[in-house]
């Protein structure tokens, strides 16, 4: 499911290359009309995990959006801290393009991380860090 949402939201490629980098495929508009639709069906935890995985797939690809494509690793990794506009998103002024693609990128994490901790036992992380301690310190 990772994969899926990595991909898809450049399956605006598929009826052209004028219509690829949409605000409505590179942003959080489709996650956020999921996630809402989402609580309108059943709640199953599997639903749950597989569109969570969805989200973090499709957040990566809009945070990988941000760095230049042909450009070595080194330049990938300094071009958010310059000047740098990561490509054409149909509709958003050319200055506002990263933080775009960060703001997105961030709300549908927050959707993933919000799917994946409803489909877990309610103390889970309390349970994890009881786990954790008690493992370090009978390990020492």
């Amino acid at each position: 499911m990772v994969l899926i949402g990595a991909h898809f939201p450049d399956f605006d490629l598929d009826f052209g290359t004028r219509f690829h980098r949409s605000p409505l495929t590179h942003s959080f508009i489709i996650p956020s009309l999921l996630f809402i639709a989402y609580f309108h069906g059943t709640r199953d935890t599997t639903v749950l995990r597989l569109l969570s995985m969805f989200f973090m797939g499709y957040a990566s690809h809009l945070f990988l959006d941000i760095f230049p494509a042909k450009a070595s690793i080194l330049a990938r990794f300094l071009a958010p801290f310059k000047h740098y506009t990561p490509g054409d998103i149909r509709l958003i002024p050319e200055k506002w393009e990263k933080p775009w693609l960060i703001i997105s990128g961030l709300i549908t994490l927050a959707f993933a991380f919000a799917l994946l901790s409803l489909s877990l036992p309610p103390n889970w992380v309390w349970d994890l860090i009881r786990r954790l301690l008690d493992f370090f310190t009978k390990s020492m």
